[in-house]
């Protein structure tokens, strides 16, 4: 993690960031997964018994809440961070078959029919698969965030988080359309700005000390070898759901 990327991260932590809720995969995804920040993507499962995929400590991640995160981080990532409108029908790819994913590029691309299935699919696969070890990362280290706050003594009430909310989304029926397009819930999206408040309140914490840039970036760096340390070996993941995060992480798979 270099010293651009965490300065940008911290710019970040503005209430009137993009005008959406929730980071896309190649941009704030990648740089929440590598400082650790938290962006309050818990599970807000039903009442019947769900598969656990991931254990941090005494808490679960389902299959579930996976695949919702994934819908939703689809459809913000193709809007550049920001969902404007419904995407269209094959847009997020569905495994294991792609079937509306591979008709959707088909009915862009021009050439061979067969060469351009074969090559649709591919790519609906790969796609699916950055979108699953973002969301995984994401979620992993909301996890791990909410421990460390929480030892802390670090909490976020929800006047704050009602108030944010405000901020972003200041236009009458503004919030409600965010919703629709993402296929969140209110909950979902007042667990995002909780995750983000707490992350400014324990960013500041960490680097209340800290006197220039440098220092902040030395003190960001130090909490994450810590968080990872204490926390990875805590972290256990099922085949198909290990990324980086993961005590079962032996190296990127190809």
């Amino acid at each position: 993690m270099g010293r651009k990327q965490i300065l940008g991260f911290l710019d970040k932590l503005s209430p009137r960031r993009n005008s959406g809720a929730m980071p896309n995969a190649a941009g704030l995804g990648i740089v929440l997964t590598a400082v650790l920040v938290c962006l309050g993507l818990s599970a807000c499962g039903g009442g019947k018994k769900e598969a656990v995929v991931v254990r941090v400590g005494d808490n679960a991640l389902t299959a579930s809440t996976v695949e919702h995160w994934i819908e939703v981080e689809s459809a913000t990532s193709h809007g550049g961070g920001t969902a404007t409108k419904p995407l269209p029908k094959g847009v997020m790819p569905v495994p294991p078959e792609y079937t509306d994913c591979i008709a959707y590029l088909e009915s862009r691309a021009t050439g061979g029919v067969k060469a351009i299935r074969n090559k649709a699919r591919v790519e609906c696969a790969v796609e699916y698969k950055q979108l699953k070890e973002t969301i995984l990362g994401i979620l992993i280290n909301d996890d791990w965030e909410g421990e460390e706050a929480a030892a802390k003594g670090v909490q976020v009430s929800d006047a704050e988080i009602t108030h944010y909310l405000k901020l972003l989304y200041p236009h009458p029926g503004e919030f409600a359309r965010h919703l629709k397009i993402t296929h969140e819930k209110l909950a979902d999206d007042r667990l995002l700005v909780r995750g983000k408040l707490l992350t400014g309140k324990l960013v500041a914490l960490t680097t209340r000390n800290a006197h220039s840039e440098a220092e902040k970036i030395s003190a960001v760096l130090a909490r994450i070898r810590e968080e990872t340390a204490k926390w990875k070996p805590k972290t256990s993941c099922k085949p198909g759901y290990v990324v980086a995060q993961c005590k079962q992480y032996r190296g990127p798979q190809t």
